[in-house]
């Protein structure tokens, strides 16, 4: 519920009177006193919303009691004072509840039922940071600069989309972040808080086309790509790593991320983190990488840990039995398992092996995405085919990388994991079957949005190799590691 309106020229006798009016139950409402935004700190960005709460009357707290910074029970510019003297003065101490907690002393401020804070910190510079991104070339003449500078010039806050799998708007809001974080140009940053607002106002997706019951086609499980979790888990997770490099938290788009990622379903029934726990190719992959990213923003480490373990547990088996499946997580794999080492033991990567045809001849499976592989078609013992590219197996490979990167920036690495899976699967796609690599349009930078190259110096950074692909540009769910990855 709302329990002060939020109009212009709300001062600090309107907080105090609504305050007494309006008075619920704080027994069980936690909060962080100083923590105005809600982002679990209690800093300069909390002083300057406190400010224009009492003299603006917008953006102000559902919890008032976040506000009264020296606890003496009304909310006024002396507490934006305080704040201010406890960050560059000191002397003076932010009374409790100043970690999430309740309020210990009596007063008449209001808290909104329920919690307003956790004991997850949030993670920042989650794909990069200002601080990283100092001293690096701003020129034209860089095509790393270039990819994200031409990216970040035609962003457009009202094409924001989480509904549509082919849209580009999310990478290019994420350009228009790492351009801000950059060079500091708050054109950019306000752009980017801008698509996320309408995002945040639409709600569910599926709201836009309320004829359809969200899914604007016959086949409700297709969609045409529409509001389907592969199109959520391609495009939200840019979304978010731009609200980080911005420095954007609200309640609103807190509420609206946790609703993506755990209670909406896309139209083929399922949310987007149960598409990652069912699903091994390319949906699961690209909802993994989404789904890290917004962990990673609240701070959820055992969130992050589950996905961690899950994906670990498919990179190095072994595959829980049907019947396990009824007590643990379990990768739901297609019927061909033709391109598995194993069929009775089916992997995310495959490990070593090789397999041996019917003419004696041999095919090295070891690295390949074999739930995905088989979009290319089955593998026939007679013919001994060579693995064939497909879009679908790219798009695996840059949700993975997309994912590892945020992990291991928050101290989860899976880099290892599966006897370095990621580093055996990318070289088996490169030099190991060089025609995956050189047959994906992606990989060969079809265009600026589809462009998957951007993965390489990343893995290059995380095992220390050389591999092809000029790394710039985006693809569907993130993008410029040329620009990201600093050059040792």
């Amino acid at each position: 519920m709302s329990v002060v309106p939020r109009q212009a020229h709300l001062n600090s006798a309107a907080i105090v009177l609504c305050a007494a009016l309006l008075l619920v139950s704080r027994a069980d409402a936690d909060f962080i006193r100083g923590d105005v935004n809600g982002d679990t700190l209690a800093d300069l960005t909390d002083a300057r919303g406190l400010l224009i709460c009492q003299f603006v009357g917008t953006g102000c707290p559902a919890c008032f009691d976040s506000m009264d910074t020296n606890d003496d029970g009304l909310a006024d510019v002396t507490d934006a004072l305080h704040l201010l003297i406890y960050l560059f003065v000191g002397g003076v101490t932010i009374p409790a509840p100043n970690q999430c907690g309740v309020d210990p002393t009596e007063d008449a401020l209001p808290c909104d039922e329920g919690a307003f804070c956790t004991d997850h910190v949030p993670f920042t510079g989650l794909w990069t940071s200002a601080a990283e991104l100092a001293g690096r070339s701003t020129s034209v003449q860089d095509p790393a600069w270039k990819a994200v500078w031409d990216a970040a010039r035609i962003a457009r806050a009202e094409a924001a989309s989480i509904w549509d799998h082919n849209s580009n708007n999310n990478v290019q809001i994420l350009a228009a972040a790492i351009v801000f974080a950059r060079n500091g140009d708050n054109v950019f940053r306000q752009r980017v808080i801008a698509a996320i607002e309408k995002l945040v106002a639409v709600g569910n997706p599926r709201n836009l086309f309320p004829d359809d019951n969200g899914c604007p086609e016959d086949d409700p499980v297709d969609s045409g790509g529409l509001n389907r979790t592969l199109a959520w888990g391609r495009e939200l997770g840019a979304y978010v790593l731009a609200a980080d490099l911005v420095d954007y938290r609200t309640d609103e788009l807190s509420e609206w991320l946790t609703n993506m990622t755990d209670v909406w379903e896309g139209c083929e029934g399922r949310t987007m983190r149960r598409s990652f726990f069912d699903r091994p190719n390319n949906w699961g992959l690209m909802n993994f990488g989404s789904l890290v990213a917004v962990d990673a923003y609240f701070g959820d480490v055992e969130s992050l840990n589950a996905m961690r373990d899950h994906f670990i547990r498919g990179l190095e088996g072994p595959a829980p039995t049907p019947p396990e499946c009824k007590q643990v997580e379990c990768f739901q794999y297609g019927h061909d398992d033709t391109w598995h080492c194993d069929g009775a033991d089916p992997r995310l990567i495959n490990p070593p092996c090789v397999v041996t045809c019917d003419d004696g001849s041999t095919v090295d499976f070891g690295g390949l995405i074999p739930d995905d592989q088989r979009r290319s078609g089955s593998f026939f013992m007679a013919s001994c085919d060579s693995p064939i590219a497909d879009a679908h197996i790219s798009d695996w490979i840059t949700g993975a990388v997309m994912a590892a990167r945020l992990l291991e920036r928050v101290g989860l690495e899976i880099w290892t994991a599966g006897d370095f899976a990621l580093k055996r699967m990318i070289e088996a796609h490169v030099f190991t079957h060089p025609q995956l690599f050189e047959n994906d349009k992606g990989f060969q930078c079809e265009g600026p949005y589809n462009c998957k190259s951007w993965v390489m110096p990343i893995l290059e950074q995380a095992y220390g190799i050389s591999l092809p692909g000029a790394g710039i540009g985006a693809s569907k769910n993130a993008g410029y590691g040329a620009y990201i990855v600093k050059d040792e």
